[in-house]
């Protein structure tokens, strides 16, 4: 992998714990019924 280093940006990685509060908060504010994902997406 290090061969490959100087081709890609470094990126930062993020945790789910850490930028939303664990996988029970992100899936609830997110993707369950009427959260963030229904209400930017907009069936055809």
């Amino acid at each position: 992998m290090k061969e490959y280093a100087v081709q890609f940006a470094r990126v930062q990685l993020l945790t789910i714990d850490a930028e939303f509060g664990g996988w029970q908060k992100a899936q609830a504010g997110r993707f369950a019924d009427v959260a963030l994902v229904d209400r930017i997406h907009q069936p055809r």
